[in-house]
């Protein structure tokens, strides 16, 4: 009867058991990033054949953060041209336009309508290459016209990672501009001194500060 009576308690333990099982969804989310910054910073102040051998303009750079540059040129004189030489490259992770361009230019307003710029300008591949069909020339134009002029001739380039917009001309091909005419084909961003200014810009000073805001391109 003990036995059988254990044996009964036994069975009707099991009949009460729950048995459990469970599954799990474990997930991480790492966001990438939006990156597109300036490169090959430089100055190369040209000087025209009509002035002495010497170089009387120099340049500086005030600012070299890789999305903001600041520069300044000094001993500028009329017929000078100065050359900024800069890319900028998308080293993030998702494809980029440009947004917006902003250009402040601080000083003396006699001297900012008689300083024009023209770029030349082309996309290159991850390589480095020229993307064919690319290549352009800005209008030239006075400082105050710069911003305007940069977002209409970039506003339909789109960059994948490790692709670059160079501000020059592309191997294999010769720039048209010779602002001084010194015989000298200028590229890249350049800044030329009217070779008519009056001595109003005499002894002056002028700062350019230029931004580009990119965002992800859909």
């Amino acid at each position: 009867l003990i036995a059988t009576l254990v044996c009964a308690v036994m069975m009707m333990g099991v009949g009460y058991a729950v048995w459990s099982d469970s599954v799990t969804l474990a997930g991480t989310v790492n966001t990438g990033a939006l990156d597109v910054r300036f490169e090959n910073n430089q100055f190369k102040p040209f000087v025209p054949k009509t002035y002495t051998s010497s170089c009387y303009a120099t340049a500086v750079f005030n600012n070299l953060e890789d999305e903001y540059i600041k520069f300044t040129f000094d001993k500028f004189h009329p017929g000078v041209v100065g050359v900024v030489d800069v890319a900028v490259k998308n080293v993030g992770d998702f494809p980029a336009k440009l947004a917006d361009v902003t250009v402040d230019i601080t000083g003396d307003e006699a001297l900012k309508n008689d300083i024009y710029v023209q770029t030349s300008y082309y996309k290159a591949d991850a390589n480095g290459f020229l993307v064919w069909g690319t290549f352009g020339i800005t209008p030239y134009v006075p400082l105050n016209q710069l911003a305007t002029t940069l977002e209409n001739a970039l506003k339909n380039y789109e960059l994948a990672p490790g692709e670059s917009i160079i501000f020059g001309v592309p191997e294999g091909q010769e720039s048209e501009l010779d602002l001084n005419n010194d015989g000298e084909k200028e590229d890249c961003f350049v800044f030329y001194f009217d070779a008519f200014s009056d001595n109003d810009t005499m002894d002056k000073s002028i700062t350019i500060d230029m931004e580009m805001d990119w965002q992800i391109a859909n």
